[in-house]
């Protein structure tokens, strides 16, 4: 019988290639865990740190011993880091040289609410916890609690989104009438942007009166801007 010497040849190709293959997946399973490199998506203030990040894919082996477990598939890892409140984004993925690659997208604070037990709204309109390692400068917000915050955030997303009103608004206090006090910056005037309702018209009517007020040198003649009937601005004289 006439052996064909392409098919033979294909034979011990095939067989080297599978060799190969076996052999490089066998060497890359026994592989030990390379390094761990953390990206930031949004890195202008660091609310959790690498190190943080890195102590998330630490469990406890023993009670004497910690370390890296390197059974923990991406999609544990990842579940793992979107667990974390400071974490809005994680995504996780291994080099060939079975480098781990993270990418972090923090949460982003639009508010600070103070009281017994403060916490930040953030820009998804969630209550977001305080960070040990940085702390926000935004508007403070006094008088509300969880509560509150579906109704706020549109008044603090539309204040985030506006240069001019980041620049001269503080902070507020809700009142017990439940309008919103709010502080201005260098000036102790206060302007009452009543309840949460109309709000690109009273700030269209806020920002009118303030370049008027500024204009004519009369903003701290005034002890009050009241900004809650309909149209209008009435403002109120600082006692003399």
């Amino acid at each position: 019988m006439k052996i064909n010497l392409k098919i033979i040849q294909a034979v011990v190709v095939l067989g080297i290639l599978i060799f190969l293959f076996g052999f490089s997946a066998e060497r890359n399973n026994k592989r030990k865990q390379g390094s761990i490199n953390i990206e930031y998506t949004n890195a202008q203030n660091i609310f959790i740190t690498e190190e943080d990040v890195s102590n998330l894919l630490i469990v406890k082996e023993k009670p004497d011993r910690k370390q890296v477990k390197d059974s923990l598939s991406l999609n544990e890892i990842e579940e793992r880091l979107n667990l974390n409140p400071m974490i809005a984004d994680a995504q996780v993925f291994q080099t060939i040289r079975k480098d781990l690659g993270i990418k972090i997208t923090q949460r982003v604070p639009l508010a600070r609410v103070t009281g017994e037990k403060p916490f930040y709204i953030d820009k998804e309109g969630c209550k977001m916890p305080l960070s040990s390692n940085y702390s926000a400068r935004v508007p403070l917000v006094s008088g509300i609690d969880s509560t509150d915050i579906s109704t706020l955030f549109p008044l603090l997303e539309r204040i985030d989104k506006d240069e001019f009103l980041i620049k001269h608004f503080t902070g507020m206090t809700k009142t017990n009438t439940g309008d919103y006090i709010i502080s201005l910056r260098e000036s102790s005037t206060q302007v009452n942007f009543g309840q949460i309702k109309e709000i690109d018209e009273k700030l269209m009517n806020f920002r009118a009166f303030y370049k008027k007020a500024v204009k004519d040198e009369l903003l701290n003649t005034y002890s009050m801007v009241n900004l809650k009937f309909a149209n209008q601005v009435v403002c109120t004289k600082k006692k003399a």
